[in-house]
Parts: C-alpha cells; sequence; structure tokens
C-alpha cells in the first residue's frame, strides 16, 4: 500500500526547484501542512531560505518529526553558507539532509510512498576514513571504512567512486564490484542494531547446538563415538561453545552415515522446531 508524500516549500522558488529535481516521480506540493502526516511529509527548502520568515512560520506549523531537506546551491555551501547552515541546524535541533542531486530528493520520495524509509538509502559519502550514509527515515549513519572489509581493500582513488542504486537499495563499487545495502551499515553503526543481530546469531547457534546433541541421542551416539572429534570437542561445539567447522561436519555426519549435506538438513529440521515442539 503506498503512502501519499506532501512537500512542504516556503516559497515559489522553493517549489521550482523541487518540480525540477522531482521529474517524473509525482508529489503533492503544499505550501503549508494541512494535517500532521510526519510520515508522509517532507520540508524542503534552498539554502537562501534558511533566514526567512517564510521558512520560519512554516516550521512553526510543522510536526519536529518532518524530516528537512535543504537544497544547496549548484556549485555547493560556500564556507559563509556552511557556518550559517550550521547555525541553523542547531536552532532547529535537527540535521538536514543535504539533497546534493535530484535523485536524493527522489529516493526520499520514493521511500515515503512506499512506505520503506528505514530500508532504504537516500546518500552516502565518503568523509575522511568515515562512511556517511543517510537513510531516507532520514537518520545519519557514520562507519569508519576499516570495519568494512571490502572497501578497507580499496584504494584511495576508487573509494569515493561509488554510486547508490536509483531505488536506494545499495550502494555498488565498480572497483571490487562491492555492493553494501543499509542493513550492513545499520549494523555497523547502530550498537543496538548490532547487539540485536549478535543476539539473534547466538540464539540461531544455540538452537543448532541444541538440534546436534539432539540428532546424536537419537541415533544412540555417545559424545565419544564420533570418529575424528574427540569427546571434548564434541561437547563444546553441542554446547555452543565452539562453532563446528566443514571438517567437523563431515565427521559428525559420517557418524551419523549420511553426506554434510544430508546431515547439515536433519539439523535445520530439528533447529526450526520450536522448543516446547522438541519435547514432545
Amino acid at each position: 500500500m503506498s503512502t501519499s508524500v506532501e512537500i512542504l516549500v516556503p516559497g515559489e522558488a522553493a517549489k521550482q526547484r523541487v518540480v525540477a529535481a522531482l521529474g517524473p516521480v509525482r508529489s503533492v506540493i503544499r505550501f503549508a501542512p494541512s494535517s500532521p502526516k510526519p510520515q508522509g511529509q517532507l520540508l524542503v527548502a534552498l539554502d537562501s531560505d534558511l533566514s526567512t520568515d517564510a521558512l520560519r512560520v512554516l516550521i512553526e506549523g510543522t510536526s519536529k518529526h518532518v524530516p528537512f531537506v535543504l537544497l544547496p546551491p549548484v556549485g555547493g555551501l560556500t564556507p559563509a553558507l556552511a557556518q550559517h547552515f550550521v547555525h541553523w541546524a542547531t536552532r532547529r535541533a535537527q540535521e538536514p539532509v543535504i539533497a546534493t542531486s535530484p535523485e536524493v530528493l527522489q529516493r526520499l520520495v520514493r521511500a515515503r510512498r512506499n512506505n520503506a524509509t528505514k530500508q532504504l538509502i537516500a546518500t552516502a559519502s565518503i568523509q575522511g576514513s568515515h562512511l556517511v550514509v543517510w537513510s531516507c527515515e532520514p537518520r545519519r549513519y557514520e562507519v569508519p571504512l576499516a570495519e568494512i572489509p571490502a572497501l578497507a581493500r580499496l584504494s584511495t582513488k576508487a573509494l569515493p567512486a561509488f554510486a547508490v542504486s536509483s531505488s536506494g537499495s545499495r550502494i555498488h563499487w565498480e572497483d571490487g564490484d562491492v555492493d553494501i545495502n543499509l542493513d550492513t551499515i545499520r549494523e555497523l553503526g547502530d550498537p543496538d542494531v548490532r547487539e540485536a543481530h549478535q543476539r539473534r546469531a547466538r540464539e540461531e547457534a544455540a538452537r543448532y547446538a541444541r538440534a546436534i546433541r539432539q540428532f546424536r541421542e537419537e541415533k544412540g551416539l555417545r559424545q565419544s563415538d564420533i570418529e575424528g572429534l574427540t569427546e571434548r570437542q564434541v561437547r563444546r561445539i553441542e554446547a555452543g561453545e565452539s562453532v563446528p567447522q566443514i571438517d567437523s561436519l563431515q565427521r559428525l555426519a559420517a557418524a551419523h552415515a549420511m553426506t554434510a549435506n544430508e546431515y547439515l538438513a536433519a539439523l535445520a529440521r530439528r533447529s526450526s522446531r520450536s522448543p516446547r515442539a522438541s519435547r514432545r
């Protein structure tokens, strides 16, 4: 189900820039909000609007949850304008997204229309030793390049040579054929998301560890009966203290008179059962 999008602008000049930037992407353009709908609204202004009463009035009548998008001049932000921008952002207590190209605004609108603001990327840049990414919510993520192995291997020349897909689903580097999506950025840049992913990984590892133990017991095998693995190694695997590598899985499979693929399929069936179901 799509969401209607309202673009709030403080004046005719901003409206004309928005219309030109959106091109084929249709949207409702209003000069003032008709009702509080922060999930479907964007407040868009030019750099020249930052000190105007029209923008101040528009802001005062708009929910603080409505994202703000700044359309900079064609030549980019000058030092004086950048200082004005920082002062405005501090007063507003909201860091605007700078739409450095028409595609940024288009992605923000499409994401709202498709209710996918948390899944899609609005814009990205390399700033020093960090990759800075704005989601379409919008939310800013900053990740050290060193924490992304695929990017850490790229040359200084290749790093800035990337493109955000038109949908915002990924960032692509032609050199190295590297693709990164927002889930990866969020996991590295948001401690809460990283902890949630790690927790799910631990839970999944624990389910497989229980499945390994239950399957062995069903076959009447002892921990010491796995040829090529010591009893201590099997005990650690079944306790979830050690992740079995391919060699260990092959030895476990052989002890069950199965191929590695058959053994993994059997573990998958057992690990997918709920704890209550597995006790029946």
